[in-house]
């Protein structure tokens, strides 16, 4: 790994690290209304990040790639790091957006989306769903810990 992308890496999680009590404020503290069924996963890493999520809500830093889809009422903010890029936004009959070279925060909230990155990606989720990493990295849920590549059910206490 590069110097330049340890250092990148390392300002991601610091950012992570902030922004935790604001992810967990979006929520609107779903596992206090649903007896704690709503899973937790934060992850970081090198590689490609497939996020199937029945409902819940990703803060997601990327240096890449990103692809969102999902029904029109999805909420997505997205968020570049540099210039004033062109934000698209999702059209008529549901949410389909794709960032290319995309450096920056995407946030998305909802039920039965679909968030793929690929790059430097560091993510924080909560919801119901599966989570696909593949490459290097590593991540944690509130019950298990491990190394990418690797696939993690959310929801249900995180049960492996």
């Amino acid at each position: 790994m590069s110097k330049r992308t340890v250092v990148v890496l390392a300002v991601i999680i610091a950012l992570l690290l902030v922004a935790g009590t604001a992810v967990a404020q979006e929520t609107d503290r779903p596992s206090d209304r649903a007896g704690r069924d709503f899973g937790r996963l934060w992850a970081v890493g090198e590689g490609s990040v497939d996020l199937d999520a029945d409902r819940g809500v990703v803060r997601m830093f990327v240096i890449g790639d990103v692809a969102i889809m999902g029904p029109s009422d999805l909420r997505v903010r997205i968020e570049p790091w540099v210039g004033d890029d062109e934000v698209p936004t999702p059209g008529d009959g549901g949410t389909s957006i794709e960032l290319d070279d995309f450096a920056g925060v995407v946030v998305v909230r909802g039920h039965e989306f679909t968030l793929t990155a690929d790059g430097l990606v560091a993510l924080q989720a909560a919801g119901e769903g599966e989570a696909m990493l593949a490459g290097t990295g590593g991540w944690h849920t509130r019950s298990d810990k491990g190394l990418w590549p690797a696939t993690i059910p959310l929801g249900a206490g995180d049960a492996a």
